[in-house]
């Protein structure tokens, strides 16, 4: 699902369930993260969202909460823990995808409107970059090809060339050292 960062949202102090809650936090810390590159910002959003988590019984096994336990993880800096939390978000996205082929026609539509190869190659461009930063150039490299290949099933435009330009250019130097 996108979300709009360029724009902070309003603060917010009452919300209605903790999915609320964890959806509002999990949107402000985008914003911090990536949009505004604050750290010690992000770092707050991250503590509030660990505790939004525990309140939400088996929240390892959804796909938001494994998408927020990498996002989690991005920020404290635990790039190989993040891959883990994003694989297992892919997962969880192809099963649910899998399982709307069974499904009535409406929820049907509306799994595969939420959940796109446009947004899977998305999230193999993230696992790329936290197996990288993890040191895992290889696996980074061979994810990068996935996400290349869905936007070439799909007709996307595929923007990871920058990432595996980066990505090659690092194992060129560890390789020369």
């Amino acid at each position: 699902m996108e979300y709009n960062t360029d724009l902070p949202l309003p603060t917010r102090r009452k919300f209605d369930s903790p999915w609320d809650e964890l959806n509002y936090t999990y949107r402000k810390l985008l914003y911090w993260f990536y949009n505004r590159e604050n750290r010690s910002k992000s770092l707050l959003f991250a503590k509030r969202m660990i505790m939004i988590l525990k309140k939400i019984p088996d929240i390892e096994e959804t796909i938001k909460g494994n998408e927020c336990l990498a996002l989690i993880n991005e920020v404290y800096g635990n790039w190989l823990l993040a891959a883990e939390y994003r694989k297992k978000e892919i997962d969880l996205i192809y099963r649910l995808r899998d399982l709307a082929k069974t499904e009535k026609p409406l929820a049907k539509e509306r799994i595969l409107k939420d959940f796109t190869p446009e947004d899977i190659a998305d999230r193999y461009d993230l696992l790329a970059i936290e197996l990288w930063r993890s040191g895992n150039f290889q696996e980074a490299l061979l994810t990068l090809d996935k996400s290349e290949k869905i936007c070439s099933e799909n007709g996307f435009e595929f923007d990871g060339g920058n990432l595996r330009r980066d990505i090659e250019e690092e194992i060129g130097k560890v390789l020369t050292k």
